[in-house]
Order: C-alpha cells, then sequence, then structure tokens
C-alpha cells in the first residue's frame, strides 16, 4: 500500500508529530510504526489504521486514499473541534452525574458522523445514538464504543445485526414479539410511549411485556421515552410525561429487570426538565452549538456559551453587470432597482439552500453581508454585490458563528436568520447540508 505509506507520512508531518509521539498519541507500537512508513507492512489491519486515523484527527479512508493531491472544492464546511468539545462539557456540566449519548442520526445534523467522532471519541461516554443500521455501521468504522440504533428497523432485518456493539431500540411488540420468538439474543432499549403517541410501548401493555423479556434472551440495558414538547414554555406536559415514565419504570423493575441506562430527556428536557427519575439524556441539537428554545424562553440564557460548529463556505464562481431594470435568474422575480453588479455561487436547494429564502437571506464575503437576488436554483444562487469589487474566487460565508464572519456588526449570515427566511427550523437546514457537494472539513 504505497499509498498509505505517502499519506501517514505527510498526515503526520503536518501535524508536527514524531514517528515516537504518534506511536504513544495512537497506541500503535514504536516498530509497527516504522515497519509501515518503511515498507515492510504493505498491509496494515484495519484496527492499526483506525488507531493511527483517530491519532491524526482523520479517516481511514484518508490514510488508504490513492488521490493524495486533494481536489480544490468550491464547497466546505468546517467543523470546529474545540466547538464540540466545549458544548459537550458544558451540557454535562448541567447534568454532571448523568451519562450523555451524543445523537450523530442524519449525518450527525449534518456535520459528517466520522469528523465528528474524530472531535469527541475520546471523550467520557458509552454509546452514541444514531437513526439507521447504516449510520450504526459508520460510526463502528471509526470508533470503538456502543451504538444505540434508535430509528425504526424491520425486524425482519434483527438477525443480521449480531454486532455486540449495536444496540437496538424496541419501539413497538411486533418487534419485540419477533425477538423473543425467534430466540435471539440481543440487547436492547425498550422506548416506552408516555405521551408523545409516535413510537414505543403504551403503558396498558408493559406489564404483560416486561413479565415476557424477563423470562427471555434479551438483554435490556435501557429504557428511554421522549419528551415532545420540552423547548416549549410548557413545564405540565412535562411532568406528566416524566410520571408516566415513572410507572413504566416501575412496572419493569418489578418484573426482575435493571436496566442501566434511563434516559427520557433531550437536549431541551436536559436543561428544562433536570429529572431525578434518570441517569442519561441524549444530546443533539446542543451538541452542534445551537439552542432548542427561543430566545424569549427564559432557559435560553443557560445556553449562550453554546459555540456553533460549523461554518460553511462557498466559493464567488461567476460576476454580472446588470442594469437598472434588468432581472436575474428562474422566474425574473429580482429586477435590479439600479446598476450592478451580481455574483454567483454554487450553493443551491440541493445542497443547503430553500426557495423561501430567495431575495430574503444573507451570505457574508469580507466582513459584509450581502442578499441573495432572485429564486435560488438547484446548484445555484446568486447574491446582490452592488458597486462593490469582489475578486473571483472569492470565499463566501454561508452562515457562521461571529468569530468566522469577520463582521464588525452583528452579520445576518446566521442558520438562525435563515431559518426565519425559511419559515422552518435549524434542524431542517442542517440536515440539509448535502454530503456529496460539499466537503466537511476539521479545524
Amino acid at each position: 500500500m504505497v499509498n498509505v505509506i505517502e499519506n501517514l507520512k505527510e498526515l503526520r508531518k503536518n501535524k508536527k508529530l514524531s514517528q515516537k509521539e504518534l506511536s504513544s498519541e495512537s497506541g500503535v507500537t514504536y516498530t509497527t510504526l516504522t515497519k509501515i512508513e518503511g515498507g515492510y507492512i504493505k498491509n496494515p489491519t484495519t484496527e492499526v489504521l483506525k488507531k493511527l486515523a483517530k491519532a491524526l484527527d482523520t479517516s481511514i479512508d484518508a490514510l488508504i486514499s490513492s488521490n493524495t493531491k486533494p481536489f480544490k472544492t468550491l464547497n466546505k464546511l468546517e467543523i470546529s473541534k474545540q466547538a464540540l468539545v466545549n458544548n459537550f462539557n458544558l451540557m454535562q456540566g448541567f447534568s454532571p452525574s448523568k451519562n450523555i449519548i451524543p445523537i450523530l442520526k442524519s449525518n450527525a445534523y449534518g456535520h459528517g458522523i466520522k469528523e465528528v467522532i474524530h472531535c469527541i471519541d475520546h471523550l467520557n461516554f458509552d454509546m452514541y445514538g444514531v437513526d439507521s443500521y447504516f449510520e450504526a455501521l459508520e460510526v463502528l468504522k471509526h470508533s470503538d464504543k456502543q451504538v444505540l440504533l434508535i430509528g425504526s428497523t424491520h425486524h425482519d432485518n434483527f438477525q443480521y445485526i449480531d454486532s455486540p456493539k449495536v444496540i437496538l431500540a424496541i419501539q413497538d411488540i411486533s418487534q419485540l414479539e419477533f425477538l423473543i420468538n425467534s430466540n435471539l439474543k440481543r440487547t436492547i432499549h425498550l422506548k416506552i410511549n408516555t405521551g408523545m403517541n409516535r413510537q414505543g410501548i403504551d403503558l396498558p401493555q408493559l406489564t404483560k411485556i416486561a413479565q415476557r423479556l424477563a423470562k427471555s434472551k434479551i438483554k435490556v440495558q435501557g429504557v428511554f421515552s421522549h419528551l415532545h414538547d420540552a423547548d416549549e414554555d410548557n413545564p405540565e406536559s412535562m411532568i406528566t410525561q416524566e410520571e408516566n415514565f415513572k410507572k413504566a419504570i416501575g412496572t419493569i423493575r418489578e418484573a426482575g429487570i435493571k436496566p442501566e441506562f434511563i434516559h427520557l430527556e433531550n437536549t431541551a428536557g436536559s436543561v428544562a426538565l433536570e429529572s431525578e427519575l434518570t441517569n442519561t439524556f441524549r444530546l443533539g441539537l446542543a451538541l452542534y452549538g445551537y439552542s432548542p428554545f427561543t430566545s424569549q424562553n427564559q432557559l435560553d440564557k443557560k445556553l449562550k456559551k453554546l459555540i456553533p460548529v460549523a461554518t460553511l463556505k462557498s466559493t464567488l464562481i461567476n460576476k454580472h453587470l446588470i442594469k437598472k431594470g434588468e432581472r436575474v435568474g428562474y422566474g425574473h422575480n429580482y429586477i435590479a432597482e439600479q446598476d450592478t453588479i451580481t455574483g454567483t455561487i454554487p450553493l443551491g436547494y440541493n445542497d443547503y439552500f430553500i426557495r423561501k429564502m430567495s431575495n430574503k437571506s444573507f451570505v457574508n464575503i469580507n466582513g459584509e453581508d450581502y442578499k441573495l437576488a432572485g429564486n435560488v436554483s438547484m446548484n445555484l444562487a446568486s447574491i446582490e454585490l452592488g458597486q462593490d469589487d469582489i475578486d473571483m474566487y472569492s470565499e463566501v460565508i454561508i452562515f457562521g458563528n461571529q468569530e468566522s464572519l469577520k463582521s464588525t456588526s452583528k452579520s445576518q449570515a446566521s442558520i438562525i436568520q435563515h431559518a426565519i427566511d425559511a419559515e422552518t427550523i435549524i434542524w431542517e437546514l442542517l440536515v440539509k447540508l448535502n454530503p456529496e457537494s460539499i466537503r466537511r472539513v476539521v479545524v
């Protein structure tokens, strides 16, 4: 593997690590490392590659890639390791005695599963949470931690999910009956419906189910539920759900089952509820630097020290001088009020934008905000530059934190403002970040 030799040397030197330092940080013996770089070990094991990739803050793919000259990208998402660690520690500080399950569903809220794992895998927690088995497999490429498969899985597939590190979330009776009747030995978290009424075992059914579980080969490692409006100013509904969850835990324990992980709270719930019943919470949006509360909610103040993890950057690829009265884009719904320059970026509703942001939302170039001009296209968007003569291939920040924007005043190139413009929520914009057209880079 000539690629491994050259890539390993280059990545190590970029990190300014000697062979002995990389050996110490990775846990790969100095002898093994020198043999790899010397070409004596031509096919390092996956375990060795995983350790080296983790120590170098990269991926196995990057170590074995034949593309030693990276193709220059026009769109990239910069992921701040410092921000991820800050946000994890901040949320842990609110509940220091509780376990955290970082949620990596929907490609880690658009940030990239492998990139987020490389940033936080060294922190003190036991498992990640994902939506699908394919996401679980991606996690296992980059981490030795357990993975909770929170999303629904057809019960016919349970026989193929045989990794001891993949924990199944059981959400309905049919799944449970299949597991018990098939005599499969699996580890599960049992989901209880406490009032959201989407998924989970209903309370009247639980006594019989708990008794059957207690006699089966299934290990109930955890029990969980989900709050339906923890981010709203509605404490009564959370208390009702908590009371229902308490009844469920009592029923399960009466059957002789002793779950290790008990989790009800999501990000909002971990701040708003602070339940003494649970010992674990699931960390989603706040891990990535955003509060689930509106600015009018008093609880939002507790999360002011969150740091947005991602900065989305594009590139100015075209410019045009538009005369007063001329139009731009599909539908020609942008009309120049005066002679102006427009620019084009290779980012559209395939990648991040929503059409409702057309003629509304701002991006940022060199610390100055510029508004989108005309309808957003599938892979392109236009910007009104006014009379500013901006260089071709200049960096265009679509959204980021104030530090990355380098603005003298508060910029509107913010995902929070973009969500308002698009009449949607931050979550929807984040998961739209296309992994095929936007390269992720850890900084």
